[in-house]
């Protein structure tokens, strides 16, 4: 009996969890999206996968689309999926007319090439259920991942022959040069590398003597096999870009990013990651394409679809693992047909652009055509003169008004021509001496007048005495 009461109790605490799992939406990703080819606008796709284990019954989901500044709860448009999709099965939904052999679907409007916002939406739970924007829209997961150029895609990548779904669609997402519809999308990141933990130290139990090593037998040793030593080298780095190419070039073909191998040796750079822009919004995956060494490479917008603003921007490198190994400078106020070029281990503009060899540092002409100061013109002989004699009169008027009128002998070895002599003090009238005195002598009386009375005292008994003793 309290075996079945221990089951039936084991049976509730699992049962709810077990509900909650079943009532999980099942995991549908958008995969890959195109906007537009060099042939017509019209040419766009989304791509759908199902990544669960359970087919879906898409009659219960919307593809969704809004433009890139709406701020509305509805989107600009939807369609209403149709069938089931099965695990591990993708499903292709194009623009009308496009495709027509390959598509599940197909939608009438619009993607804009230059940003948008699509998701999948749960329609009887109202739940999103996966989302991409790009380009300049304001929706996005994460951070906004780079608008395709025309004829290239945007597909999520992959990890271990499964795709990543970080909801970050900046990282989730690369730009792809030959999109590949309802067919697996392989472009992989690489997986962190995961090192070892170091064996443990052993532990020597104290007053015991360890067990002596047993001498190897030569005969018996295997074979010793030389180490894998991995060829240590410089990352590449950029060193040149070219924001605003002078006419008949244009922005969206002939831009470029020059990136450089300063090693001896050749280095694969698949799997190398540029991005531009200031927050770098745009992201370019290289594919199949090796460096020589001590050689250049230049990578076109219309190759890589990325976007150097012609107001202000910038660009970095990411290797394999995803660390950024080189980053340019900020610049600003593009100069057209100038590049932006790393020269001298300085960031700054030249007039003469360098792709694919070693950049050349011209500076701009308005540097070089500073015009300097004209010498003034000599003073004809006759103005000449005037202007001395008119400055010579100014001098001696200015001498005359700042002479004393009481001098002594001008000499030339006094330390100054116009030293005067000291005045004289005036004689002073002999009343006002008398009055002087006067006050200094009654001051004295009233000072000493107790000395002075006794004085006077002693004075007048010696008079007396005197006339006594006669």
């Amino acid at each position: 009996m309290k075996k079945l009461m221990l089951i039936a109790f084991c049976l509730l605490f699992f049962v709810p969890n077990l509900a909650q799992a079943e009532n999980l939406p099942p995991q549908i990703l958008i995969t890959e999206l195109q906007t537009a080819t060099t042939t017509s606008s019209d040419q766009e796709f989304v791509e759908i996968y199902n990544d669960s284990d359970a087919a879906v019954n898409l009659a219960d989901y919307n593809l969704e689309y809004f433009s890139a500044t709406s701020t509305k709860t509805t989107p600009t448009w939807f369609v209403n999926l149709d069938g089931t999709l099965e695990p591990d099965s993708y499903y292709f939904v194009a623009r009308q007319g496009y495709l027509a052999d390959t598509k599940n679907l197909e939608f009438t409007s619009a993607l804009a090439d230059t940003g948008g916002y699509v998701r999948i939406s749960q329609v009887s739970t109202g739940d999103i259920i996966d989302a991409l924007g790009w380009g300049g829209s304001t929706r996005f997961e994460g951070h906004v991942a780079p608008a395709p150029a025309k004829s290239k895609s945007l597909v999520r990548s992959m990890q271990k022959d499964l795709y990543i779904d970080s909801d970050e669609n900046l990282s989730d997402f690369s730009v792809l040069d030959t999109p590949n519809p309802a067919t697996v999308n392989y472009v992989y990141v690489p997986e962190p590398e995961i090192l070892s933990p170091p064996d443990p130290t052993p532990v020597l139990d104290v007053g015991t003597d360890p067990a002596p090593d047993p001498t190897p037998d030569p005969a018996l040793a295997p074979a010793e096999i030389p180490p894998v030593v991995t060829p240590e080298y410089l990352e590449p780095y950029i060193t040149e870009l070219l924001p605003n190419p002078a006419p008949p070039q244009t922005d969206a073909d002939d831009e470029y990013i020059e990136l450089y191998n300063p090693n001896d040796i050749a280095i694969d750079l698949s799997g190398y990651k540029i991005q531009s822009g200031n927050t770098y919004s745009y992201s370019y995956v290289i594919s199949d394409l090796v460096i020589s060494a001590k050689s250049y490479v230049v990578i076109y917008s219309k190759d890589s679809g990325l976007t150097l603003s012609n107001t202000s921007s910038k660009a970095h490198l990411i290797n394999k693992s995803g660390q950024v190994v080189s980053e340019t400078d900020q610049y600003s106020d593009v100069p057209e047909g100038q590049s932006w070029q790393f020269y001298i281990g300085v960031w700054q503009w030249s007039i003469t652009g360098s792709p694919g060899a070693s950049n050349v540092q011209t500076f701009p002409t308005s540097l070089s055509t500073i015009k300097a100061a004209s010498p003034a013109k000599p003073k004809s002989t006759k103005t000449a003169k005037a202007a001395a004699a008119k400055t010579t009169k100014a001098k001696l008027a200015s001498a005359k008004t700042t002479t004393p009128k009481k001098t002594t002998k001008k000499t030339e070895t006094g330390p100054s021509n116009n030293f005067q002599e000291p005045t004289l003090p005036r004689t002073i009238h002999p009343l006002m001496l008398g009055g002087a005195g006067l006050l200094a002598l009654s001051y004295g009386a009233y000072e000493y007048r107790f000395e002075l009375s006794n004085f006077l005292r002693q004075l007048r008994g010696n008079r007396i005495f005197g006339g006594g003793a006669s």
